[in-house]
C-alpha cells in the first residue's frame, strides 16, 4: 500500500475539510455534496445498514474495511455531483481508485434500493395523476399538466464496437435522458441510453412513454380527459 493513501484518516479530504465544513462553513458543504448536511444526513440514516462493512483482518483490505458509512457516501456524492474522476478522488480522498470504484458501485446501487419505490415512484393509477394535475395548477396555475418533460445529455465513455453510433455534434460520446418531473421537481418517470445523435423527434417516437401514454395502450391507467377550468383565473 501507498504509504500517502495509508495517511487517509489523518490528512484525506473527508477526514479534515469536510468536517471543518460542516461546523464552520455550510454554504461551501452544500456546493461541496450539492446538498445540505441535514439532507446528507436523512441519506446516510437510510443506506447506511446496507454499505456497512464489518472489520477484516486481512492487511490487504484492512484500510478498506474500516471506511465508514459516512465516508462512503461523501464519496460517492462527490463523484455523481461533479463526475470527478476516480483518479482524481483517489488524491482527495486517499482511497485508492479500485477501492473507490466498488464504492461508488455498492452505494449507488442501495442509494436506488432505498430511494426508488418512494422517490421514483411512477403513478399508476387515475386518482395519482389526478393528484399530480391538482398539484400543477394549484402551483403552477397550469390546468391538467400531469408532468413536464425534459431531457439531459449524459456524457459517457464510448464502449468497445460502439463506432460513432453515441457521437454527439460538440465531439462527445453521450447518450439522452428523458424525464418527466411533477410540480414539485420530483422525478415521476426517466429513461436513457437514446443516442444523441438522433432529433428530439426521433427520441420522443422511439420513446416508451409515447406508446404508454397513447389512448390505444394507457399502460399507465391516465384519467379521462377533463373539460379545461377557467373559473380561478377569470376571478
Amino acid at each position: 500500500m501507498r504509504q500517502w493513501i495509508s495517511r487517509r484518516e489523518e490528512r484525506g479530504v473527508f477526514h479534515q475539510l469536510i468536517r471543518e465544513l460542516e461546523v464552520r462553513d455550510v454554504v461551501p458543504y452544500k456546493e461541496f455534496f450539492r446538498m445540505t448536511k441535514e439532507q446528507f444526513s436523512f441519506l446516510l440514516g437510510k443506506v447506511s445498514p446496507l454499505i456497512q462493512k464489518k472489520e477484516q483482518p486481512s492487511p490487504i483490505n484492512s484500510v478498506r474495511a474500516t471506511i465508514q458509512p459516512d465516508e462512503r457516501l461523501a464519496v460517492t456524492l462527490r463523484y455523481l455531483a461533479t463526475g470527478e474522476t476516480y483518479h482524481s478522488l483517489e488524491y482527495s480522498f486517499r482511497i485508492s481508485r479500485q477501492t473507490i470504484s466498488s464504492i461508488v458501485s455498492e452505494t449507488s446501487r442501495a442509494l436506488y434500493k432505498i430511494l426508488a419505490p418512494e422517490y421514483l415512484k411512477v403513478p399508476n393509477t387515475e386518482s395519482e395523476w389526478d393528484a399530480v394535475a391538482d398539484k400543477f395548477e394549484a402551483r403552477w396555475y397550469f390546468p391538467n399538466g400531469i408532468g413536464a418533460i425534459d431531457g439531459k445529455r449524459v456524457i459517457v465513455q464510448q464502449s468497445s464496437n460502439s463506432g460513432s453510433h453515441y457521437y454527439d455534434y460538440k465531439g462527445n460520446n453521450s447518450i439522452v435522458l428523458p424525464a418527466v418531473f411533477g410540480s414539485d421537481y420530483q422525478c415521476l418517470w426517466a429513461s436513457a441510453g437514446t443516442n444523441d445523435r438522433s432529433p428530439d423527434s426521433a427520441i420522443w417516437q422511439n420513446c416508451d412513454l409515447k406508446k404508454a401514454l397513447s389512448l390505444s395502450h394507457n399502460t399507465l391507467n391516465l384519467p379521462k380527459p377533463r373539460p379545461l377550468n377557467f373559473t380561478a383565473a377569470l376571478h
